[in-house]
């Protein structure tokens, strides 16, 4: 990944990605309410890429009623984010 996008279109709603050097333990965060998906900065790109891709599952999983649940095998785990995965990085040319 050349560079963390500002945006990212998921469905109707647009997060906003934020670079920062201020997160404390973690590469990455993810905050639902304000649609805001935060990103350390003072690592690698490839970290950043592999952050954001990890933050875009967990936008993945609220968007389709799976955050929390632990019902599911791998397989189903899968089958349930693929499509809406897939939507996120096409709309956003990340694909």
């Amino acid at each position: 990944m050349n560079k963390i996008p500002k945006r990212l279109r998921v469905g109707a709603h647009v997060w906003k990605i934020v670079p920062t050097d201020a997160l404390n333990e973690e590469s990455g965060t993810t905050d639902h309410c304000n649609q805001t998906i935060h990103i350390q900065t003072n690592v690698c790109e490839d970290h950043m890429g592999v952050t954001l891709l990890h933050e875009i599952l967990h936008v993945c999983c609220r968007v389709v009623g799976l955050d929390g649940d632990k019902r599911f095998t791998e397989e189903e785990f899968i089958s349930r984010i693929d499509t809406t995965l897939h939507s996120i990085l096409k709309q956003n040319k990340l694909f």
